[in-house]
């Protein structure tokens, strides 16, 4: 659609519709938030449901990547900490493409995003993405606040209702956790 000098003047693109109404039934939304230290690195896990998993239709994984990073002024890199989120790992890469904007150019701010898609069917019952911080610019004293969003959704003709399998999952997860605590 639009060519790599093209995305470097208007990003992304134009938004196709308003995503404050929420997720379609065709897909669904994680937020991960957290902290890191310097050398520190966090696995976040997102639910992947067996019939998505069987599916050999097509399924794109979008993942966002955001942070607020120290600055060093005197530094030529000016930002003291760098955060990168690699996955997800149980996706092979032999079986998907890349789509939109490059990844690697994408890597050099604050924002990383990523879209990928596949047709074909691997077995896997979470998606594990990586959040590593490193420092750079002069080291790290404090945790660094990110947000990692991570969407996953199926063609609208496949007729699953991916919303509703990943809540479930989440639900489930959820209530195991409270079960284990005491007061």
């Amino acid at each position: 659609m639009y060519g790599i000098a093209t995305d470097r003047i208007f990003g992304n693109g134009a938004l196709e519709r308003d995503l404050s109404a929420g997720c379609l039934p065709s897909q669904a939304t994680v937020l991960f938030t957290g902290l890191l230290d310097a050398r520190q690195a966090v696995d976040l896990e997102f639910p992947f449901p067996e019939p998505v998993a069987g599916l050999t239709a097509m399924r794109r994984v979008t993942f966002t990547l955001a942070w607020n990073s120290p600055i060093n002024w005197n530094h030529r890199q000016y930002r003291r900490a760098k955060l990168t989120v690699d996955g997800p790992r149980e996706m092979p890469s032999a079986t998907r493409d890349d789509v939109g904007v490059p990844y690697n150019p994408g890597r050099r701010g604050t924002v990383q995003h990523r879209c990928m898609e596949t047709i074909r069917a691997f077995a896997a019952e979470r998606l594990t993405f990586t959040v590593t911080c490193l420092e750079q610019a002069g080291g790290l004293s404090a945790g660094v606040p990110f947000a990692l969003a991570v969407t996953l959704e199926v063609g609208a003709d496949v007729g699953v209702d991916v919303y509703e399998l990943v809540r479930a999952e989440l639900r489930t997860q959820i209530n195991i956790g409270l079960q284990g605590q005491t007061s």
